[in-house]
């Protein structure tokens, strides 16, 4: 499934939630997908798995930290997104050059990639 799939089933579901549940749902969707993309992201530097980033209503342009562990990007993004305060499209990017390479399998570590992974993994949420 793509992204833009995954996105309009998203909002599909959105629009059947009850209005006071939506961040809610939003909030925890994001945070479970943060989670996982960075647990999956293969380490060899640290600086793939650092690059994470949680942003809203625009991707990130930066490159990222470093944080090898992963655990302070998952702090980082959380804190974020329990911040949140009203619905609104979150984005969880990374801007290493070669996270794309990363995602298409090319890593003995996650062969399946990060992100394709937990859209799928994240559909068994709705």
């Amino acid at each position: 499934m793509s992204l833009k799939q995954f996105n309009r089933v998203v909002k599909s579901f959105g629009d059947r939630v009850p209005k006071e549940k939506v961040l809610v749902y939003l909030k925890k969707m994001s945070l479970e997908a943060l989670k996982r993309i960075v647990e999956k992201t293969p380490v060899d530097t640290g600086r793939a798995r650092g690059g994470w980033q949680v942003s809203f209503k625009t991707p990130a342009f930066s490159e990222g930290g470093t944080d090898a562990s992963g655990a302070g990007t998952i702090n980082t993004g959380s804190s974020q997104i329990l911040g949140l305060k009203d619905p609104v499209a979150v984005f969880i990017s990374n801007n290493v050059e070669y996270i794309i390479y990363l995602e298409d399998g090319t890593s003995t570590q996650a062969p399946e990639g990060m992100v394709a992974l937990t859209i799928e993994e994240l559909l068994g949420m709705f």
